[in-house]
C-alpha cells in the first residue's frame, strides 16, 4: 500500500469519525411535552378563563367548566413560561367552577396554563398595594 493511499485511508476514517461525532454533539434537545390544547366539541369538556386576580395567597385563576373533570387532571395543572414550569394548586369548587392558585413568585409573568389538556395564555396579575383604612 502506497504512502498516498495510507494517508487517504486515514483521512477517510477521521472524516467518518468526525461525522458521527458532530451528529451526537449537535443532537437536538426536545424539551418535555405538555398536553396540547384541545378544542371543544359538541359533548366535550371545555375550560374558559373567567378571572385572574392577585389575592394574599397568590395569583388566582377562575375557570368556567363545561363537562367532566377528574382529580388527576387538576393535580397535573401547570403554568409554563418560556424558561420554567410551575405547579398549580387547582380545586373544583362546584360542578362548573375550577379555581387554580399559582405561586407568588409568578406575579407579573406571562405564559400558558395547562389544565385538563386545555391551554390558555395568561398574564399573571401583579401584587397590588391594598388601600389602608384611614382614621378620621
Amino acid at each position: 500500500m502506497s504512502k498516498r493511499s495510507k494517508i487517504f485511508s486515514i483521512l477517510v476514517v477521521v472524516l467518518l469519525m468526525l461525522g458521527a461525532f458532530s451528529s451526537i454533539a449537535f443532537a437536538r434537545y426536545d424539551p418535555p411535552t405538555y398536553q396540547p390544547a384541545r378544542f371543544a366539541e359538541d359533548d366535550a369538556t371545555n375550560f374558559v378563563l373567567t378571572s385572574a386576580v392577585y389575592q394574599p395567597k397568590g395569583p388566582v385563576f377562575t375557570f368556567q367548566v363545561n363537562g367532566h373533570v377528574n382529580k388527576e387532571d387538576l393535580r397535573t395543572a401547570v403554568f409554563t413560561t418560556s424558561s420554567k414550569t410551575y405547579k398549580l394548586n387547582c380545586v373544583q369548587t362546584s360542578e362548573s367552577v375550577v379555581i387554580c392558585t399559582a405561586p407568588k413568585s409568578t406575579a407579573g409573568m406571562s405564559g400558558v396554563i395547562y389544565v385538563a389538556g386545555f391551554g390558555v395564555w395568561v398574564q399573571v396579575p401583579e401584587v397590588k398595594d391594598s388601600p389602608q383604612p384611614t382614621n378620621f
